[in-house]
């Protein structure tokens, strides 16, 4: 199984993955780095009306393989 890393951007830090995590296949892998982005969202403060939070991936020669990433708009509507 290939190992893969997730270095997380949250809009204002970069977080590098020393651990990594083994996927059997590059869907898979593609498929965690999805499901990282909710919970990033959901765990960072709102304090700005446009948020952008990416998943930038690094195969085990340490390449940038994928990246997925995540626009969370606000508006107060009144």
């Amino acid at each position: 199984m290939q190992r893969y890393y997730f270095d997380i951007h949250d809009g204002d830090h970069l977080s590098w993955d020393n651990e990594g995590m083994e996927c059997s296949t590059p869907a898979k892998m593609r498929d965690e780095a999805i499901g990282i982005l909710p919970s990033i969202a959901c765990d960072m403060p709102h304090d700005e009306d446009i948020q952008d939070f990416w998943v930038e991936v690094r195969d085990d020669k340490g390449r940038h393989v994928f990246r997925a990433s995540l626009k969370l708009t606000s508006k107060w509507l009144t």
